[in-house]
């Protein structure tokens, strides 16, 4: 999936963290956009500098991000607080997931992250059946009917949709994102 050659020389090397805003984190009131993730990456390199995350920062590197939107934070959020409770804002969902051990929030992180692939939306729509590895170290399966859907390993299979109106994030790079609905879980 990944280009070779010159197509690959030709990428440029914009990191994500550049492009998602790394260095500039702010809540909104979008709950389409990225900055809970942000917040969270963030708050791993501040706790852990040497983590795999730190990645994410070199654009010479080629990866691909599933990058949860600031909804699937809150779904999450909802369903671990386990009353159903919908939190309100985008720093109160932060601030609820952000209470997990550093350990685990950087290993549910890397298990967003596809190393040293590049794969773009139309490569994406096209894997069906594919399996692709994480920098946590599990896998996640691409399934495709009328959306895109990522299966995930996890035993409580929180399986997550690409959203498709936001794919592509830091096109013609080395590493590119796309959005997706929910945050997948490895297994514990």
């Amino acid at each position: 999936m990944t280009p070779t050659g010159d197509e690959f020389a030709a990428l440029g090397t914009v990191s994500l963290a550049a492009a998602l805003k790394l260095d500039a984190p702010a809540f909104d009131s979008n709950w389409a956009d990225h900055d809970i993730l942000v917040q969270l990456i963030n708050r791993v390199l501040a706790a852990k500098p040497d983590s795999p995350l730190k990645v994410l920062k070199d654009g010479t590197v080629p990866l691909t991000v599933l990058a949860p939107d600031d909804l699937a934070f809150r779904a999450l959020a909802g369903y671990r607080n386990g009353r159903g409770i919908i939190l309100s804002t985008e720093a109160r969902v932060y601030a609820f997931v952000a209470k997990l051990q550093i350990n685990t929030l950087e290993r549910i992180l890397k298990y967003h992250i596809v190393p040293f692939e590049v794969i773009g939306a139309v490569d994406l729509l096209s894997a069906n059946g594919v399996t692709l590895p994480t920098e946590e170290g599990s896998t996640i399966k691409i399934s495709i009917a009328t959306s895109v859907k990522l299966v995930d390993s996890g035993v409580q299979r929180r399986d997550s949709l690409l959203r498709l109106s936001l794919t592509d994030i830091n096109k013609g790079n080395r590493q590119v994102a796309h959005s997706i609905s929910g945050v997948l879980l490895p297994s514990f």
